[in-house]
């Protein structure tokens, strides 16, 4: 490797979030010599590893560690001065506790409630306040974030951050929220509110009955079917709080669930589709990533991707004879990130920064 890519390599690696230009100044390689660069680290599975990246391996997506987040004010400096690469996405995950234990989760579905010691805060989870957390989240998107993802780790609604830190965020940015929507995650004033403040809403429900239900996101729990009517009770008011707002003239959410696909599930996804469709949520995200390499769960096979693929048609016959009261079918995840990596051609690996919040014990 050239001196100039061996310069920038190691200072990549000793200060991960540094811009590309910077990089390219500090070290003297050229434009070319940097996305050499980031093309070979996003190919070392060792560095991936260190780097602790979250979501598609196209190197858009980085997670910021978690040394620079506790001297935050030093952090926040580096944004403030332009030193750091500000990225157009901040995804938050706020802690790794969820209610559910979903049979395709990344995180092996461990289904952890807020409150088991297994996973209570670290020690310098602490050093970490509300305010600290507010102060990078405002300083990256005064510097130009257009949107705030509370995605995760698992449930965003099971840590007592998520309410203080959406009431008081900065106005500006986009906000998009995923929740299991689960009973006592979230009351009905912070969901009121989350619907007013947030963009788009948007629940985790992979069944259309409660059988399935409990099979696909609680096969650690004996009550899933209880669960998944509470769950579409919620949908419900969230609906219903959607079109209150809207109807007194204030911003309300989208409102969206989501649906992987599984051997389980997959013969549902039609009736999915009628159940939320007749409720009047705007959108339906039909994901296609669950079944990764490290999932617990088998991918479809040849015989039921063919099936999957009759359903699809007859899902477009009915969007397109106007059928869904206006919901829309959302692209599949795969379409998105296409357009994220070649549309943008952005070759640091800073489009989307994951902040990790809180780190357990486990």
């Amino acid at each position: 490797m050239k001196e100039t890519l061996t310069r920038a390599k190691d200072r990549f690696l000793e200060y991960p979030p540094i811009t590309a230009r910077q990089l390219a100044q500090e070290s003297g390689a050229t434009r070319e010599e940097i996305r050499e660069l980031f093309r070979q680290l996003r190919a070392d599975d060792e560095i991936q590893r260190s780097l602790s990246v979250w979501g598609p391996s196209e190197g858009y997506s980085i997670s910021v560690l978690r040394k620079y987040l506790l001297d935050s004010s030093g952090f926040v400096q580096s944004i403030h001065r332009g030193e750091l690469g500000c990225p157009k996405v901040l995804e938050l995950h706020l802690s790794p506790a969820c209610p559910c234990a979903c049979i395709f989760c990344y995180n092996k579905g461990e289904g952890v409630p807020s409150g088991d010691d297994k996973h209570r805060p670290s020690r310098d989870t602490a050093l970490l306040t509300n305010n600290k957390i507010l102060s990078i989240i405002n300083a990256l998107v005064e510097r130009g974030c257009d949107a705030v993802y509370f995605s995760g780790g698992l449930e965003p609604f099971s840590s007592s951050v998520m309410s203080d830190v959406l009431y008081r965020m900065s106005p500006k940015p986009i906000v998009h929220i995923l929740t299991s929507g689960v009973p006592n995650t979230i009351s009905d004033d912070v969901l009121r509110f989350a619907i007013q403040r947030a963009t788009l809403f948007r629940f985790s429900i992979h069944a259309a009955s409660p059988y399935t239900y409990g099979i696909v996101q609680l096969p650690n729990r004996h009550d899933g079917d209880v669960i998944f009517d509470l769950v579409l009770n919620r949908v419900k008011k969230a609906v219903t709080f959607r079109n209150n707002l809207r109807e007194s003239g204030k911003p309300a959410a989208e409102i969206a669930v989501t649906f992987f696909p599984v051997p389980a599930n997959y013969l549902e996804l039609e009736d999915a589709v009628r159940i939320w469709a007749s409720i009047g949520i705007d959108k339906f995200d039909i994901g296609n990533d669950a079944l990764r390499i490290n999932s617990r769960v088998k991918p479809l096979d040849e015989k039921q991707k063919e099936e999957l693929e009759q359903i699809y048609t007859r899902i477009k016959a009915m969007a397109d004879l106007g059928t869904l009261n206006q919901m829309k079918i959302r692209p599949s995840r795969a379409d998105v990130q296409t357009s994220l990596t070649v549309a943008h051609k952005c070759y640091a690996p800073i489009e989307k920064a994951v902040l990790v919040l809180q780190r357990y014990f486990s």
